[in-house]
């Protein structure tokens, strides 16, 4: 079972490459779907991650996703540096899903 980003941001998927997180840079719509498909086929992905900008890219087709299908499960982490309204930082995320602490 393996943890998988998509990510609109080299730095955070660096980043998440250097908890053990595999991943692919994505820029547009098509693009996106594309490689949401391609994950969706491999089954020894149990966890995709994605940017929040991605989230929102294909908001209504990741729903849709998340709803149809039982794996694998989809999460949203906010880009590098960034802040959501919950006060949570991509660092924390890291380190709640890896139980690594990330600093730069």
């Amino acid at each position: 079972m393996q943890f998988y980003l998509l990510s609109d941001n080299l730095d955070t998927l660096l980043g998440m490459r250097l908890a053990g997180v595999g991943g692919s840079l994505v820029k547009s719509e098509e693009e996106l779907k594309n490689s949401l498909e391609s994950v969706l086929k491999n089954k020894d992905i149990a966890v995709l991650l994605l940017t929040s900008n991605l989230v929102n890219m294909c908001k209504d087709y990741i729903l849709d996703i998340k709803l149809k299908l039982k794996r694998p499960l989809i999460a949203e982490i906010p880009v590098t540096g960034s802040i959501n309204e919950s006060g949570n930082s991509m660092f924390d995320y890291i380190h709640k899903a890896t139980g690594m602490n990330v600093t730069f």
